[in-house]
């Protein structure tokens, strides 16, 4: 277990596997929250929430399982009918899928615990060993929010977007995993929480509870495996989760007319930042500066200052298309 800012008590009670693969605790007066509610988003994962639900209900502690049918369009409707039997199953259908941020405050709202876990539900080798993991510190009071980590081959998004900006933000803490989804904490947080939209609801709640002054650990939780995304789907997905970090690090909230990032060889085949210069015709421009910055005539600061100069006049619109249509 990789922490934050606290360690999980060793004085936990210890977790117990018995027949059936069934997850039994010895719940005591050690638990300030002897239970919780689970809230899981799903959209079109037919084939892979039902392993979840199934997990999540060898649970003693799970009071109420709060699943969001984000208006999918595949054969979820009839698949959750096996589930409705249990009458800590509430099953919420959205008439149109508004993203998982709408979804999870959805979920947040109809919450009748103090404690909530969010919970994606196409993860793949999920137990429920390792989903109490992650709620039991929250239940101690020992931390006010748990954030799964589990080994998985790191993306392109995480390595070379995320985690560099986090440096950059918050140099004095670490995350695995700071775009992970599998998160427990408290309703009297998340129900004043911001929930962006899709892609970037989990950073977006990661830097809330940073700002707010949540005591924060991260858990890891063995092997999980994620379905793998699309070329164009890691390509939003990284639009919408640096625009949120950026936007909640008050970097561009009206301050400021065009933020430009390079991600040159990493997110991006081909040098961003050269695509667009020939472009945009302030290529020669760009590298004369940098010859001057190269031989000392310039400063860091003045070649940057200088190099933005150039965008004066270039439309933001126009820029942020020609980046749309960077390969990557």
């Amino acid at each position: 277990m990789d922490t934050v800012q606290n360690k999980t008590s060793e004085s936990a009670e210890k977790i117990v596997i018995q027949s059936k693969t069934k997850l039994q605790t010895n719940i005591s007066s050690k638990y300030m929250y002897t239970k919780f509610s689970a809230v899981v988003p799903s959209y079109n994962e037919n084939t892979q929430f039902v392993k979840i639900v199934s997990e999540l209900f060898k649970i003693p502690q799970l009071d109420e399982l709060i699943f969001i049918d984000d208006g999918s369009t595949d054969q979820t409707q009839e698949t959750v009918k096996q589930f409705q039997s249990d009458k800590r199953f509430i099953y919420i259908r959205l008439s149109k899928n508004k993203g998982k941020g709408n979804a999870l405050k959805t979920g947040v709202q109809k919450a009748k615990n103090e404690i909530v876990l969010f919970l994606d539900a196409d993860l793949g080798q999920i137990t429920s060993r390792k989903i109490f993991k992650i709620v039991e510190p929250v239940l101690l009071n020992e931390v006010d929010m748990s954030r799964g980590s589990f080994n998985r081959k790191r993306g392109r998004v995480t390595e070379f977007a995320v985690k560099p900006m986090m440096e950059i933000l918050f140099p004095s803490l670490y995350f695995n995993q700071p775009i992970s989804g599998q998160i427990c904490a408290k309703k009297s947080f998340l129900i004043n929480a911001e929930y962006a939209e899709r892609y970037g609801v989990d950073i977006g709640l990661l830097f809330d509870a940073i700002e707010s002054g949540q005591r924060i650990i991260e858990v890891h939780i063995g092997n999980l495996i994620n379905r793998k995304n699309s070329t164009e789907t890691v390509k939003e997905m990284s639009r919408q989760v640096l625009e949120t970090m950026i936007s909640r690090a008050g970097l561009i909230r009206h301050k400021y007319k065009l933020v430009l990032f390079t991600l040159d060889n990493t997110l991006i085949d081909e040098a961003a930042t050269g695509t667009l210069l020939r472009e945009l015709g302030i290529e020669e421009q760009v590298k004369g500066n940098y010859s001057l910055l190269n031989e000392g005539k310039i400063t860091a600061k003045e070649y940057l200052e200088k190099n933005a100069m150039l965008y004066a006049g270039k439309k933001p619109s126009v820029i942020s298309k020609m980046s749309a249509n960077l390969p990557i």
